[in-house]
């Protein structure tokens, strides 16, 4: 790509795999606890499987998809006034793992935010 990076919506340019995504999301999620070398959600499906456990651990739910080619991630909850589910968050990707890790990008970092709800340590990055 060079150096034009790929838009979504027109805005701001969509993340590509690697460190930079994976600490951002380390840090949205644990803020100070957060590990120095975290865990490589956008690169590695196991990784990406135990952000999906650590989210759906505040109620939150994904649905992944594979469609002609493009990996799609949506993630919601139950809504608050009936039981119709609100969409919170979208991400599409070539790679399941980065679908994921675009779409969390996208949460707000409200629902996030692990510290102030005491919520499990920071998920380990597996050698």
């Amino acid at each position: 790509m060079g150096e034009q990076r790929k838009r979504n919506n027109g805005s701001r340019p969509l993340e590509e795999a690697g460190p930079r995504l994976d600490g951002r999301i380390e840090r949205s999620l644990y803020g100070d606890r957060a590990q120095p070398v975290p865990a490589r959600y956008s690169r590695d499906d196991e990784a990406a499987d135990r952000l999906v456990r650590e989210l759906e651990q505040r109620s939150l739910r994904c649905v992944v998809m594979r469609v002609a080619g493009t990996w799609y991630c949506v993630w919601w909850r139950a809504g608050h006034s009936d039981s119709r589910p609100e969409r919170l968050a979208t991400g599409s990707a070539p790679t399941r793992a980065l679908s994921i890790c675009r779409a969390v990008g996208n949460l707000p970092e409200s629902l996030l935010h692990s510290e102030l709800r005491g919520d499990p340590a920071p998920i380990r990055a597996i050698s």
